[in-house]
């Protein structure tokens, strides 16, 4: 349980790292979008080497940036499997619990007691000792 627990933890944190990393790339992106269309619009030739490499960056980063909304959702789905996991493993746990609490009342119920005497000859003192504590009384 505790090894699924940690395992959630990373999973959670993987998500929140992939999301910072995926955010930053779709700014990337759009910078790298937008640069690549103004130059291409307000440059003096529509189409030179400049423009369409500046166009091919950007789709390379859309590229990378679709990679990184990919790993975030296998990092979702990691952390929505091991949820169930958990889930299931404690599902499992509080069932047995019950059944052993049944199983637990089908022996109670069927104990007797039977109350056992002491025999003096059963009783065989080795050591005897007497401890003494002086305590003063403060008035």
């Amino acid at each position: 349980m505790k090894t699924l627990q940690k395992q959630l933890i990373i999973a959670e944190q993987s998500i929140a790292r992939e999301s910072e990393q995926a955010n930053s790339r779709n700014i990337e992106t759009v910078i790298s979008f937008g640069s690549a269309l103004a130059g291409a619009l307000l440059g003096r030739k529509s189409i030179t080497a400049t423009s369409t490499y500046r166009l091919g960056t950007a789709l390379s980063r859309a590229g990378r940036l679709r990679k990184e909304k990919m790993d975030v959702e296998r990092a979702r789905e990691r952390t929505q499997l091991l949820q169930e996991r958990i889930s299931d493993l404690e599902n499992s746990l509080y069932e047995e619990i019950e059944r052993l609490k049944d199983n637990l009342g089908k022996y109670r119920d069927s104990t007797e007691e039977y109350p056992i005497r002491a025999k003096s000859t059963d009783i065989n003192i080795k050591v005897f000792g007497l401890a003494w504590i002086q305590q003063e009384l403060y008035r």
